[in-house]
């Protein structure tokens, strides 16, 4: 189940081009989450985009694109993946903020599932006809027992 509000700022733009603004910000952001490739996830970034995940600020994109190639080099099967308590802040027509709790789960190549429950916030830009991550915090823990 996924719970939504949405709040805007004071802006120029009508409810109708918030409101898509609004869903295709979220398009983007379960598009992200449920990429089944690093390249697939890596697209939806910036390249001067500033990452922190459980407190590492990964100093450069090509830092955080090895890591990310590292990991989807050991996952086999995407199990779940979802957002909740989901807020979207239109700051403008090209910058939103999207919060949101997350669930992920997936299996890896040798078979062992990966449960992780967290939290996050991206900034995202309209750049070259399509929204970029041009910002994301992170936090999540393990829910393996």
């Amino acid at each position: 189940m996924t719970n939504s509000c949405n709040k805007s700022y004071e802006t120029n733009l009508s409810k109708t081009t918030i409101s898509q603004i609004e869903e295709e910000v979220k398009k983007s952001a379960y598009n992200h989450l449920n990429s089944k490739s690093a390249e697939s996830a890596l697209g939806y970034y910036a390249k001067d985009a500033t990452i922190i995940i459980n407190g590492i600020q990964y100093t450069s994109f090509e830092s955080f694109a090895s890591m990310i190639k590292e990991f989807y080099g050991t996952m086999s099967e995407i199990k779940l993946a979802t957002y909740d308590d989901i807020l979207i802040n239109v700051i403008t027509d090209k910058v939103v903020l999207f919060n949101a709790r997350f669930q992920w789960s997936s299996i890896d190549i040798n078979g062992i599932r990966i449960d992780l429950e967290g939290t996050n916030s991206v900034l995202f830009e309209y750049k070259d006809g399509q929204w970029k991550i041009v910002f994301r915090h992170e936090s999540f823990n393990s829910t393996d027992s």
